[in-house]
């Protein structure tokens, strides 16, 4: 029974990561801003912006804030 539960934790992340980086996508795209200025701006890498829109790539609350501030949303602490 716990390796179910692990699949379900799992896939409950993957969404969350999915959902994320369809805000952070999506707030990109409302700016016009290419992922090179927020990655400029919010002191990551492009390819690191990239894989996190996608939800490829698994991050912690503070680069959430970051890139957040960046994109001018403030959702205060998680």
């Amino acid at each position: 029974m716990l390796p179910d539960i692990q699949k379900i934790v799992d896939a409950d992340e993957k969404r969350s990561l999915i959902a994320i980086g369809k805000v952070i996508h999506g707030m990109r795209e409302q700016q016009r801003m290419s992922i090179e200025t927020l990655a400029a701006r919010s002191k990551m890498t492009p390819e690191f912006i990239a894989q996190a829109e996608c939800g490829n790539r698994a991050f912690s609350h503070v680069w959430i804030n970051r890139v957040m501030a960046v994109l001018g949303v403030g959702i205060g602490p998680l």
